[in-house]
């Protein structure tokens, strides 16, 4: 397994620099081919994310749909799925950002009965409490 940082998977995705597109799409088909996965962890999820919506101005559908495209992709492992999932789900159904709905479920499945925060959006979330 390899890890993939946040600028890789952005290129990867989003096809804005050719030259760096096509040589990151030449190692993950490599990987593939090997039967190996490419792993992304909770930091480059949020991260990706956040430049998404901050720089390339996604809306919340179109990163419900790149982050679904991501779980949904075979030669993707994330750092625990199901709390990415849970995440994505929060997300979906709230107004909350999505590294606060990944902070949540990553507490919960840490053993948090709650987490404490002074963002109104993310104390709307079942395991978030506003302070």
């Amino acid at each position: 397994m390899i890890g993939i940082d946040t600028n890789c998977l952005l290129r990867y995705l989003i096809r804005d620099d050719i030259k760096q597109h096509a040589a990151i799409e030449a190692r993950i088909i490599d990987t593939i081919e090997n039967n190996d996965e490419i792993f992304i962890n909770n930091i480059v999820l949020s991260e990706f994310v956040w430049v998404l919506e901050s720089n390339y101005k996604y809306s919340r559908e179109m990163l419900l749909n790149a982050l679904t495209g991501l779980l949904e992709g075979q030669q993707f492992r994330f750092e625990k799925k199901e709390v990415v999932q849970n995440a994505l789900h929060d997300f979906k159904s709230s107004r909350a950002d999505f590294a606060d709905c990944l902070i949540a479920a990553r507490n919960k499945l840490a053993g948090c009965t709650t987490t404490l925060t002074f963002d109104r959006a993310a104390a709307r979330l079942e395991n978030f409490e506003h302070v």
